[in-house]
């Protein structure tokens, strides 16, 4: 059985479909995509600080292949059932980044 998750992204309309669990090789690639996404931050000044992201496009490029090994179907006015990192819109930048958040926000959701 899927979980549906409405997508708040006004551009692109919808829901993607998660499974009711992420599978041990889903989490794997989550986190190796989640420390590759953190090698590309840097600390902040003091240790209470979180870490900065210098480059939030180069950010979310290294936390992608995570996210999309986790979503069975993308049902988005728009965009194509099975995004990629090819077919995954940068453009225009304020949405590309509100859904890539949003995306995110949803795997983390889940795995939690």
């Amino acid at each position: 059985m899927s979980r549906k998750v409405d997508c708040p992204v006004a551009r692109w309309p919808g829901h993607i479909l998660l499974p009711d669990y992420l599978t041990l090789p889903q989490v794997v690639a989550w986190r190796r995509a989640w420390r590759a996404a953190q090698a590309s931050t840097r600390a902040g000044e003091t240790e209470d600080e979180p870490r900065i992201i210098e480059d939030p496009l180069e950010y979310r490029m290294a936390l992608l292949p995570g996210v999309l090994t986790c979503v069975e179907k993308f049902v988005l006015t728009g965009l194509p059932e099975k995004l990629t990192l090819d077919t995954f819109p940068g453009s225009p930048i304020e949405d590309a980044s509100e859904l890539a958040n949003w995306l995110m926000g949803a795997i983390a959701n889940a795995i939690r």
